[in-house]
């Protein structure tokens, strides 16, 4: 079987794009108006002209970050799982064979429903605390929030992917059996 590749879906993409126009507006606002002298701050100009171009530089960086850089999410091959969204002191392969199993977890805040895809691994490992099962680092609060309370190795945002949870749970298991002949 091919390697497939999952990216940040475009609308989570462009969800950044639109919440950093208004910070890129006031920031160009900020240094139009201190160039201009319509603004003048406590220390003169200079100040008020810095942090409108810092707002304009960062939040512009944001934005065209957002549409250029396709972020990859999660890539499958012959060798294993690679989790690319990670920190890169996070970042490694999940070999097949470490997989015991790959599931839907689900995470209620605030009547909110969040889905993952959930990846329980043979020796389990820490993928850091903000993806990370109980066992890893995991607060009480979030572990406790997840449907299968927080007992995975890993969990990926349904966000994060441009699939539905289902389809990559599928073709994630589909992959394994192939390469390892384990169902």
């Amino acid at each position: 079987m091919h390697t497939r590749v999952w990216k940040m879906p475009l609308t989570s993409r462009l969800f950044v794009f639109v919440l950093s126009l208004p910070f890129v507006a006031t920031g160009g606002y900020l240094a139009y108006a201190a160039a201009t002298g319509k603004l003048v701050g406590e220390g003169g100009p200079v100040m008020p002209f810095i942090a409108g171009t810092a707002l304009v530089l960062l939040f512009g960086w944001f934005m065209i970050q957002a549409i250029v850089a396709e972020k990859v999410t999660l890539v499958a091959d012959a060798e294993g799982v690679h989790p690319a969204f990670l920190p890169k002191k996070y970042e490694s392969l999940i070999r097949w064979d470490e997989i015991e199993d790959i599931a839907i977890a689900e995470q209620y805040l605030n009547s909110a429903k969040n889905r993952s895809l959930a990846i329980y691994l043979k020796q389990s490992r820490s993928f850091g605390p903000l993806f990370s099962g109980a066992e890893h680092g995991a607060t009480a609060f979030v572990a406790g929030t997840m449907s299968d309370a927080g007992a995975a190795s890993l969990y990926i945002p349904e966000k994060r992917m441009n699939e539905k949870a289902e389809i990559v749970r599928d073709t994630l298991l589909a992959m394994r059996s192939e390469h390892t002949g384990h169902a």
